[in-house]
């Protein structure tokens, strides 16, 4: 089954990345192949260096960058 995810991993990894890192590794680990939505995909591999989290499991999830328009928060780009 397919499974995709819209989480915004921005430059500064926090609370939400760690329960965004977490939910891809149990649907990965659980046999799903995850699709992740986000703004910045360089983000999701600071979050993991971060959170020291195994970057193995997140070699196969598919990561498709989209356009965020309108949003203005001072972590985010």
């Amino acid at each position: 089954m397919d499974i995709g995810v819209v989480y915004n991993f921005t430059g500064n990894p926090g609370d939400g990345d760690l329960v965004a890192l977490n939910s891809i590794e149990t649907l990965v680990e659980n046999g799903y192949s995850v699709y992740l939505y986000t703004s910045m995909p360089k983000g999701i591999w600071r979050a993991i260096w971060y959170f020291n989290k195994d970057s193995e499991i997140f070699r196969n999830v598919a990561i498709k960058r989209v356009e965020i328009l309108g949003i203005k928060h001072p972590f985010s780009i």
